[in-house]
C-alpha cells in the first residue's frame, strides 16, 4: 500500500491543483482582488527538509513583477505540495540550477521554468500563462504551475531501506544452513513523468491577421487597399509577411512634355499589388515600431494595361489591443519610399521628345493608414 500510494502522489497533486485553480478562478469573479498571504515554507506540519544526500538543483527565484505577491519561501512551499512534502531546494551550492522568472504579457502574467544542468546546458523552458485583470491572482495561479514544472527536475525522497532480518545463531550444536528469503521486496524507482515533444517552443506565436487600408499621396484621390498577413512573435519581437493590394485609384496627369504648347491635364486609374516584409519590435505591451521592405507593380490603366515594377522601403508605428485570450486588433500608420519611381506618358506623337503631351510621376513617398484584427496560435 505504501508503494501504491507513493506512485499516485502527484495525480493527486494535480487534481488538488485543478480544484484550486476552479475555487481561485470563482473567488476572484465574485470577490474584490486581494493579495493573500503566502504560507512560511518553515511550517513544521507540511515541509521538510531532505537530507544532505537527496538534495536536488539550487534555485534561482526571481519574481519580477509578481515580487509583492511571491518570494522563495512561498514558491518552495508550493513545489513541496509535488515532492511528498520534502524541499528539496537546500543546497545553494549545487551546480544544477532551476530558473524561475515572472514577467508581464498582454492582458496577464507568465511563468517561466529553465533547468541548467552542471555542464551549463540548459533544457528546453516550461511556461505558465495566466490572463486575468487581478495581478495577485494571476500570479499566485502561475506560481502553482510553475511549481509543477520545477518539482519535474527534483527527485522523489527515497523510501528507507527496510531493516533486513538474520537467521538466529546457535553455538550449541552445528545446523544446516538455509537460504533466506526477504519478506521484504526492495522499492520501486521514483516516478519521472515524461516530458511531452512539442514542435514549437511554448512562447513563439503565430498569427494570422487582415486589415483594411487607406492611402494618402499614392493618387489624386485618397484610395482603399486591402491586406492579409502571417507571422510569428518571439516576446518582445516579431516577424511577418504581408500580401497588399490598393484598389484602383483616379491619378490626374498634369505635367506639360512641352510647356510651349499646354494642354488639359489627363484622369486615369492607377493600382498597385505587392509583398512586403515587416520586422517588429514590440514595448510597453501595446506598441510597436516596425521596419517595411517590399516589393510589386504599379497598374497603369489607360487606354491598355501597363505594369509599372517597384520596390519600396519605410518605417511603421503600430498599437495592437488584445482579447478573448487569443484574438486582437490593431491599427498602424507607415510611410513608404519609393525610390525608382514610374512615370505615364500620354503624348500626341509618341515616340518623339518634346512634343506636345502630359506626364505622370509616381510619388517619392506615400502614407498607408490601417486598421485590422489578428487570431493568435500557440
Amino acid at each position: 500500500m505504501f508503494l501504491l500510494g507513493r506512485s499516485w502522489v502527484r495525480v493527486a497533486a494535480l487534481l488538488s491543483l485543478t480544484a484550486a485553480y476552479f475555487v481561485m478562478f470563482t473567488a476572484s469573479a465574485q470577490t474584490p482582488p486581494s493579495t493573500p498571504k503566502p504560507a512560511p515554507i518553515s511550517s513544521p506540519s507540511f515541509v521538510a527538509q531532505a537530507s544532505p544526500s537527496e538534495r536536488g538543483a539550487r534555485l534561482d527565484f526571481q519574481p519580477g513583477l509578481c515580487a509583492r505577491v511571491l518570494d522563495e519561501q512561498y514558491f518552495r512551499h508550493e513545489v513541496a505540495i509535488f515532492t511528498l512534502g520534502v524541499d528539496f531546494f537546500g543546497d545553494s551550492t549545487a551546480a544544477d540550477v532551476v530558473r524561475v522568472t515572472f514577467d508581464r504579457i498582454p492582458g496577464g502574467v507568465r511563468g517561466t521554468v529553465v533547468y541548467t544542468d552542471a555542464n551549463g546546458v540548459s533544457g528546453e523552458a516550461d511556461v505558465a500563462t495566466r490572463t486575468s485583470s487581478d495581478l495577485s491572482a494571476a500570479c499566485e495561479l502561475v506560481a502553482r504551475t510553475a511549481a509543477l514544472y520545477a518539482s519535474m527536475h527534483l527527485p522523489l525522497p527515497q523510501p528507507e531501506e527496510p531493516e533486513k532480518l538474520t537467521a538466529p545463531s546457535t553455538t550449541t550444536e552445528p545446523a544446516a544452513k538455509t537460504a533466506f528469503v526477504d519478506p521484504i521486496p526492495p522499492p520501486e524507482p521514483p516516478f519521472t513523468p515524461s516530458t511531452p515533444t512539442r514542435w514549437l517552443p511554448m512562447d513563439v506565436t503565430i498569427s494570422l491577421s487582415t486589415a483594411l487600408l487607406m492611402t494618402a499621396g499614392f493618387s489624386a484621390d485618397v484610395g482603399p487597399a486591402l491586406q492579409i498577413g502571417a507571422g510569428i512573435r518571439r516576446d518582445w519581437f516579431s516577424f511577418e509577411l504581408e500580401v497588399r493590394g490598393v484598389f484602383p485609384a483616379r491619378a490626374v496627369a498634369s505635367e506639360q512634355l512641352n510647356p510651349a504648347v499646354p494642354l488639359s491635364a489627363v484622369s486615369f486609374d492607377i493600382s498597385q499589388f505587392g509583398a512586403q516584409s515587416v520586422p517588429c519590435i514590440h514595448f510597453a505591451t501595446y506598441f510597436g515600431a516596425c521596419g517595411v521592405i517590399g516589393g510589386g507593380t504599379y497598374i497603369s490603366q489607360t487606354s491598355d494595361t501597363t505594369l509599372l515594377p517597384q520596390w519600396h522601403i519605410g518605417p511603421r508605428f503600430r498599437a495592437e489591443i488584445p482579447f478573448a485570450e487569443r484574438f486582437a486588433v490593431f491599427g498602424f500608420a507607415e510611410a513608404l519610399f519609393f525610390p525608382l519611381g514610374a512615370t505615364v506618358t500620354f503624348s500626341e506623337f509618341p515616340g518623339q521628345p518634346n512634343t506636345p503631351g502630359n506626364l505622370w510621376r509616381t510619388s517619392v513617398v506615400s502614407g498607408f493608414f490601417g486598421v485590422g484584427a489578428s487570431v493568435d496560435f500557440k
